[in-house]
């Protein structure tokens, strides 16, 4: 629920709700109550490998690799599939973010998740969710 303490600043109904489309709603809902099936959250059942985290896109899931990596005395936390990775960074969705409006562009780069969630381009970034958890 980390990410949902980045994006919720208000008590009160969120303006994404009155988007039509049901499939859309849903989407933003999965990814702001963490009900996504991005590995952050489906690691979370089984807590034995930081592999099971890790973006399979982005970085090598293979355990040993990932335990030879681990004891290097210069090694960083692995690229981890989570929400802020999948909207922002990972290379598997930059067709993706290239058909996305410029304004929805800047504010995903300012990482303004609420702002999104609250304004006009809600129903763009529904769909851009849904192509994404495809």
């Amino acid at each position: 629920m980390s990410f949902y303490s980045k994006i919720k600043f208000d008590f009160g109904e969120e303006p994404y709700l009155q988007l039509q489309n049901r499939t859309l709603r849903q989407n933003i809902a999965k990814l702001r109550s963490s009900s996504h099936e991005l590995r952050v959250e489906t690691s979370r059942y089984n807590k034995k490998s930081v592999s099971l985290k890790v973006c399979k896109f982005c970085c090598t899931t293979d355990d040993n690799t990932l335990e030879a990596f681990e004891a290097l005395p210069f090694f960083e936390t692995p690229i981890i599939e989570s929400e802020e990775h999948v909207i922002n960074e990972c290379p598997l969705y930059n067709s993706h973010r290239l058909n996305l409006s410029d304004n929805l562009k800047s504010l995903i780069m300012l990482k303004e998740y609420g702002v999104i969630m609250a304004s006009h381009h809600a129903e763009e970034f529904g769909r851009y969710l849904t192509n994404c958890f495809r």
